[in-house]
């Protein structure tokens, strides 16, 4: 089964309603459970905590697991995973008589960020084994970012959208059952895109040291690197809202302000897709940083009232992050092709949504600490002081640190010399 135009939205449509467990459910699920259920913002804070932790140790162990099921056993997987998803959002959102609100809320967060992550794991492996071609790897995961940016916006404003014509007690359950659709008709389509491939892998002869290794050919500073650009990324994700309501006071414009976002990251996709094969892709992902840096140091500069500039950095980052999504799990896939590691395609996979959730956490934490060390109060009126605080910390900081992954990023480049093919 080729890498058709049919085949490439079969194999990517499951990416949409994953989105809706990613970000979005941290956002949504605990407001819906404090002003529903009256559960305290602390402990629930502090059981996603022990969740997000759980979360990334998991996702290793889940990688190692997948690369030992067989091809023939993997739809039982994929199946089982779409199922305890679908169940956890079912309990999460649908009143349960026989659970408590504190069962409903853990045992719902579990089950959907468990099964999230087999199928976030599961489809990345899956296209990096479908093709060995440079650039149609691009292709693939561009096609499948866009549709998770897709569904991530339309899980973050869906329930906004939704308050507006439905009662508070009747907008997660719609929420719920809009998601529950979605699900079952891409995971239809996703497993007959699965039986409908034949999938071999295929493993290249190579000498046994080739073979057993696990970090080489530039792993180790690729997982560096990674690392270190989504951190750039993850602190202004942490503090974006505080930023719009406190420093802009344009906390209106936050849904016009996301969708230009995830808007400019979907139509940036086929930009880096062709840039990558112009000219290849470390230089494409690079020239996304390096958009990024310039676009959003801007952000430093903005204060009340600036919505039309804030609105244009919204543009311009959005377009950068669609380079971000795409070219390095593209990037990793290669790797795994050139030094013959098909058999670990999942343990590596697994490895990338393990730095990812890491960033984050690391991120939140270091943005938050810092900030309410400045003196910063989301919510009220502060100092000027610890509004330009809040401006260094979500502007300045990142790009910073999105600098120091573009300078490891030209270290490979430069040792590396990767060919276009």
């Amino acid at each position: 089964m080729g890498l058709t135009a049919r085949a490439l939205h079969a194999y990517s449509v499951l990416a949409l309603p994953l989105a809706f467990a990613g970000l979005p459910l941290y956002i949504h699920t605990p407001d819906f459970y404090a002003v529903q259920y009256g559960l305290s913002l602390a402990m629930m804070g502090i059981v996603l905590m022990g969740i997000r932790l759980f979360d990334a140790v998991q996702d290793p162990l889940i990688g190692w697991i997948l690369d030992r099921v067989p091809v023939t056993g993997q739809q039982w997987v994929v199946g089982g995973a779409l199922a305890g998803m679908a169940l956890g959002f079912l309990i999460l959102y649908v009143p349960m008589p026989f659970l408590s609100a504190w069962v409903s809320f853990t045992l719902g967060m579990i089950l959907a960020t468990l099964c999230f992550s087999i199928l976030v794991i599961h489809m990345n492996a899956r296209g990096s084994l479908w093709t060995q071609d440079y650039h149609q790897k691009t292709q693939l995961t561009a096609t499948r970012e866009s549709y998770g940016l897709a569904g991530l916006l339309l899980a973050v404003l869906l329930p906004a959208i939704l308050t507006l014509s439905f009662p508070a007690d009747q907008t997660y359950l719609i929420y719920a059952a809009v998601f529950l659709v979605i699900l079952g008709l891409a995971g239809v389509t996703y497993m007959g895109w699965m039986k409908r491939q034949s999938l071999e892998i295929t493993r290249p002869v190579a000498n046994t040291t080739t073979k057993t290794r696990i970090n080489v050919s530039g792993f180790k500073l690729f997982w560096g690197i990674y690392f270190v650009s989504s951190l750039a990324s993850a602190i202004p994700a942490v503090l974006v809202l505080s930023f719009i309501r406190d420093r802009l006071e344009a906390e209106n414009y936050t849904g016009l302000f996301l969708i230009l976002y995830f808007v400019a990251g979907i139509a940036g996709m086929p930009l880096w897709r062709w840039l990558a094969q112009k000219t290849n892709k470390p230089s494409a992902w690079m020239s996304a940083m390096m958009l990024a840096v310039v676009a959003f140091i801007g952000a430093f500069f903005l204060s009340a009232g600036d919505v039309v500039l804030y609105a244009v950095i919204c543009v311009a980052s959005g377009l950068a992050l669609g380079a971000d999504l795409a070219i390095p799990p593209s990037m990793l896939s290669d790797r795994i092709d050139r030094t013959y590691q098909t058999t670990h395609t999942s343990l590596f996979f697994s490895g990338l949504a393990f730095l990812s959730k890491l960033a984050l956490a690391l991120g939140s934490g270091f943005a938050l600490i810092w900030l309410d060390h400045t003196g910063f109060t989301p919510g009220v009126d502060n100092s000027q002081q610890a509004l330009i605080s809040l401006s260094v910390i979500y502007a300045l900081i990142p790009c910073g640190i999105k600098i120091l992954s573009a300078g490891l990023l030209g270290a490979m480049i430069f040792f590396e010399k990767e060919s276009t093919r």
